[in-house]
């Protein structure tokens, strides 16, 4: 299951993921979240608060894989991915493999949601 939630005036699409996605999920939730940065003028910011998708290693890095798809062809400024420990986030830091530069990885969420606002 997902969420979206785009607040157009500050830039920001918010996503929440939870319990586990199928490929055809992961592929309707890529699809709603090309279709919310569209709706977006100017540079995309995006939250993904990732700590409740429970998933084989693989299908999380799937997802990370796509989202981070989404953002080169939406032309994403930030990306914020909240995960559920500081282990989970090393562990895909250490994947690299084209990760934007303007990625970064919490285990809070207030901390990724400052991050995200600042300029």
């Amino acid at each position: 299951m997902y969420a979206i939630r785009t607040d157009v005036p500050s830039h920001i699409i918010e996503v929440d993921v939870a319990g586990d996605l199928d490929e055809r999920d992961l592929t309707a939730f890529c699809a709603d979240l090309r279709a919310a940065a569209a709706g977006i003028a100017g540079p995309v910011r995006v939250l993904a608060d990732l700590r409740a998708f429970r998933t084989r290693p693989t299908c999380f890095a799937e997802l990370v894989d796509r989202l981070q798809d989404v953002g080169r062809d939406a032309h994403v400024q930030r990306v914020a991915e909240v995960v559920a420990d500081a282990g989970l986030a090393l562990a895909l830091d250490a994947r690299g493999g084209g990760a934007p530069a303007a990625l970064r990885r919490f285990a809070c969420l207030d901390a990724a949601r400052a991050w995200l606002s600042k300029e």
